[in-house]
């Protein structure tokens, strides 16, 4: 669910604060299982902070980039970090070999600015040396989160995540089903291009 900057960030995820005393850099490796069963070791980043909201609201601080760096040596990887403002919860390659990250949109303000797409997320694709950022292929519908979603904000994370790690720290937390796994169907109340409230009355994708 897009939230806009009115409501309480902490209904999103619980377990994140997004306030100033978050930390405004840290980084830590991830080990990621991809679908052809190949695992890998990442490393993340957040970087920098900016304030939203303001008088009346609740405000507080985001950060302002995410980035995926892949380890030097992986054969096909991509060679640049990917940086993005939104939220990744997928690295994966498809079966032809290109890499692919799927990240979930979590501010009313970013789903305007990308032109209101259907669903909450976006899409990187390594191509020709480079990220490009696209529609979501409705072929990635039903993929569920390899990455960590609920990040401690606040703390920072450890070091390292192990799989175990990361799925242990995901379960804990309070998310809507679309954090958890790429859904067909969603709710927002955010306000859409015409004005009106942008509720698309959905359910989850079924199991």
């Amino acid at each position: 669910m897009l939230m806009d900057t009115k409501i309480i960030f902490a209904i999103f995820f619980t377990v994140l604060t997004f306030s100033a005393c978050s930390r405004s850099n840290f980084k830590w490796t991830e080990d990621v299982l991809l679908q052809d069963g190949q695992q890998v070791t990442i490393t993340r980043a957040l970087e920098g902070l900016e304030a939203f909201g303001g008088v009346g609201d609740a405000g507080g601080t985001e950060h302002k980039a995410t980035t995926i760096t892949f380890p030097p040596g992986l054969a096909g990887a991509p060679t640049a970090p990917l940086s993005t403002h939104f939220n990744p919860m997928v690295l994966n390659k498809t079966p032809q070999g290109q890499w692919y990250v799927l990240a979930i949109i979590q501010i009313c303000e970013d789903w305007k600015q990308i032109g209101y797409p259907k669903l909450p997320y976006t899409q990187y694709n390594w191509t020709n040396g480079a990220w490009q950022q696209v529609p979501l292929d409705p072929v990635h519908i039903g993929e569920e989160a390899n990455l960590l979603v609920a990040v401690h904000r606040k703390s920072g994370e450890p070091p390292h995540h192990t799989l175990e790690s990361k799925r242990a720290q995901d379960d804990a937390a309070t998310m809507f089903s679309e954090d958890r796994e790429i859904v067909n169907r969603w709710n927002t109340s955010c306000v859409n291009s015409k004005g009106t409230s942008g509720h698309l009355k959905t359910e989850d994708k079924p199991k």
